[in-house]
């Protein structure tokens, strides 16, 4: 970790280092309120060493007397000197009721003499009794011997002052010491937070652990909390966000575009049916034919999400209890079609992996482009069958909530399957965190410099009632082949999607039966309107071409 890392990790959690500080302040505020008041007043004194008429003599007595001071100094502190400023007070102090203290100074023969109390008028009084009360204790020592008397003698040299305040217990330098310590603390807390904490915040981290980029990241908002989670003309702020994810998606493969998408999470309660419905959404307001097809066979949503009815749906198709036509319902703007998840079977896995499901996605393909809400990655096997059934897939990760142990297992699971890992999405990112997710660690919020959600590009908000008018898809690419029967009357897409249309050829490339092999015969109601009675444009061996070789179909002004 660098200084700049520290800073930027200092300016992210400034709050909770904010709070440190004034906790340690509230600690050091209760210490402080439990350590008794003192007061301390100082008098001086100085040793002296017998009398002396000449130079010589005073010179011996005066390092006589420096010698002695430090002795004197300790002799102040004892119980002895306190004692006899007791009697020498006649009653007015108490031994409990003040602290003695000596100290000597070097090179001299003066002493300071501190008491201490709770009263300053007591430790006044103390220090101004103590000169004598030392005197008398000299004397007292130094005939212990058998002498009559001593040289040596304390003279008070100042009186003590009054104390004017307290000094002890210090309350500024209590809770400025209070501060540093809650600074210090909060700081290794959010450190050591930083560095355990394995979820996913920052697209940087990301990127790192799935090894490809990120599509977009979504705002976390309340109208996409909804029944209908958001929907056009009512995803507000988040709108530029779910253009940005359109617009990447677009240019994920340039040489050959995804003509199916799988959106997937790692676990539940993730957003993947959100990210989902508004994508398609938006790639239909557009101007591209979008069908959203609901895979998750396990805790269907879409049918909920767009109002309409599941009884006839993609369990049906598959089961050959339903056509694929009669599965296709029209959602909430004119390029957008849905097919919800029908009734919840007791095989979802063996099902979504079957022959008839890929014929399924090869069938939309030739019409729209294919959005697959799935099943979390690391609970079920469905979404990782769908992706490989799939032009690809994008993960849908919660900001904040998944881990990174989760995201590199969902790598793994897809590289496995040997799925295209298009890209992830970082979903329900706080407002206020847009701009460090996308910049980095710490970096400030740019939504009120006009970015949208701190990682815009200053477009401004544009209304997706305007989108709805853009202009249809660019007619589709000379290596698109489109299997119809003959009598089929050509119709653009918008015609045929309401009336009856014949099967889609399924023919399969089956090694074990041949060459050329159809599949099996419930996959006669895979079906889907044509657009075009189009002539079919065979390969080298008059098969077919592949779905991977098909082009996307883009909006030229999208």
């Amino acid at each position: 970790m660098t200084i700049l890392d520290l800073v930027r990790i200092i300016r992210t959690n400034l709050k909770l280092l904010l709070l440190s500080m004034l906790l340690g302040i509230v600690v050091a505020a209760g210490y402080t309120l439990t350590r008794p008041v003192e007061y301390q007043a100082t008098s001086t004194a100085q040793i002296m060493a017998g009398a002396s008429n000449d130079a010589s003599a005073a010179m011996v007595n005066q390092q006589l007397a420096n010698q002695r001071s430090g002795a004197y100094a300790q002799l102040a502190s004892g119980s002895g000197v306190a004692d006899r400023v007791v009697a020498l007070s006649n009653g007015a102090l108490s031994p409990g009721d003040f602290v003695l203290a000596g100290a000597g100074s070097e090179g001299t023969s003066n002493l300071s003499l501190t008491a201490s109390s709770s009263s300053a008028a007591k430790a006044q009084q103390a220090a101004n009794l103590a000169p004598a009360a030392l005197s008398q204790e000299i004397k007292h020592i130094e005939t212990l011997n058998g002498a009559k008397s001593t040289v040596y003698d304390a003279y008070p040299l100042s009186r003590a002052g009054l104390p004017a305040s307290q000094t002890s217990p210090k309350w500024p330098v209590n809770l400025l010491i209070g501060a540093f310590l809650g600074l210090v603390a909060g700081t290794i807390l959010v450190v050591l937070r930083k560095q355990l904490d394995s979820r996913i915040r920052h697209t940087s981290d990301l990127e790192k652990v799935t090894g490809v980029g990120t599509l977009g990241v979504i705002p976390k908002a309340k109208n996409l909390q909804t029944k209908s989670r958001g929907g056009l003309g009512a995803l507000g702020s988040t709108s530029e966000a779910f253009r940005m994810l359109r617009t990447n998606l677009r240019y994920v493969l340039a040489e050959q575009p995804p003509r199916s998408l799988v959106i997937t999470s790692a676990v539940q309660s993730e957003g993947k049916s959100t990210v989902a419905s508004n994508l398609a959404r938006v790639l239909a307001a557009a101007g591209q034919h979008v069908v959203l097809v609901d895979t998750d066979l396990r805790r269907p949503v879409i049918h909920e999400t767009f109002d309409v009815d599941n009884a006839v749906g993609l369990t049906e198709v598959l089961t050959g209890q339903a056509s694929l036509r009669q599965a296709i319902q029209p959602g909430d703007h004119k390029n957008l079609s849905i097919i919800t998840s029908g009734r919840i079977p007791p095989n979802p896995s063996e099902l979504l992996g079957s022959r008839r499901m890929s014929a399924v996605i090869d069938a939309l393909e030739e019409e729209y482009f294919v959005v697959l809400d799935a099943p979390p990655l690391l609970p079920v096997t469905d979404a990782g069958l769908l992706s490989v059934a799939a032009s690809g897939a994008a993960v849908v990760y919660h900001h904040g909530t998944t881990h990174k142990e989760q995201i590199a297992l969902c790598t793994k699971i897809l590289d496995q399957v040997g799925a295209h890992y298009f890209g992830s999405i970082l979903n329900m990112t706080p407002p206020r965190s847009m701009g460090s997710t996308v910049y980095g660690y710490g970096a400030g919020n740019y939504a009120t410099a006009g970015y949208g959600y701190g990682y815009g590009y200053g477009y401004g908000h544009t209304d997706e009632s305007d989108e709805a008018s853009a202009l249809t898809p660019a007619h589709e690419l000379a290596d698109i082949t489109l299997h119809a029967p003959e009598s089929s009357p050509a119709a653009g897409p918008q015609a045929d999607r309401g009336n009856a249309g014949a099967p889609f050829d399924t023919t399969r490339h089956d090694p074990m039966r041949g060459a050329s092999s159809e599949a099996p015969s419930a996959s006669a109601n895979v079906e889907c309107a044509p657009r075009e009675a189009t002539p079919a444009t065979s390969g080298s061996d008059g098969a077919p071409p592949s779905r991977r070789s098909r082009r996307f179909r883009a909006n030229d002004d999208a």
